[in-house]
């Protein structure tokens, strides 16, 4: 699966309505479909992903400049109907998504449906579905 450019269009306007989007929208369609590529390319090997590692793979030297992007891809995988990719970009520190992809699931509705009660749980939940839908 690839993301199409229609989706890539609803994905920075979502992100424009939602965040700061500082980069304009040619650069920024242009950095969300490599990340997309790259994080589907993650789940197809069952793997996680740095902040940090994704930052430098896209040209950033602050890993904090992600966020619109990676709301904007959990925004194009809900209306896919799929789990949220970005359940795989973790900080290196901790080895889990930071507090702003639990602002985007809640945001989104994302966790709607799974019975986790822990965060750890949904997180576990959302990682398997993603891996199973990514599989090559």
């Amino acid at each position: 699966m690839s993301v199409s450019s229609r989706d890539v269009a609803g994905g920075y306007a979502h992100a424009s309505d939602h965040h700061s989007v500082t980069l304009d929208e040619e650069t920024f369609r242009a950095l969300l479909t490599d990340c997309y590529d790259r994080l589907a390319s993650v789940a197809a090997d069952g793997e996680t992903i740095t902040e940090e590692v994704l930052a430098e793979t896209l040209g950033f030297d602050d890993p904090g400049r992600l966020t619109p992007l990676l709301d904007a891809i959990a925004f194009i995988e809900a209306k896919a109907g799929r789990p949220p990719l970005t359940v795989l970009v973790v900080k290196r520190r901790t080895g889990k998504p930071g507090v702003e992809f639990f602002d985007t699931v809640e945001r989104l509705g994302l966790d709607d449906g799974y019975r986790a009660r822990t965060d750890d749980e949904l997180l576990a939940m959302m990682a398997t579905n993603v891996y199973a839908a990514w599989q090559r």
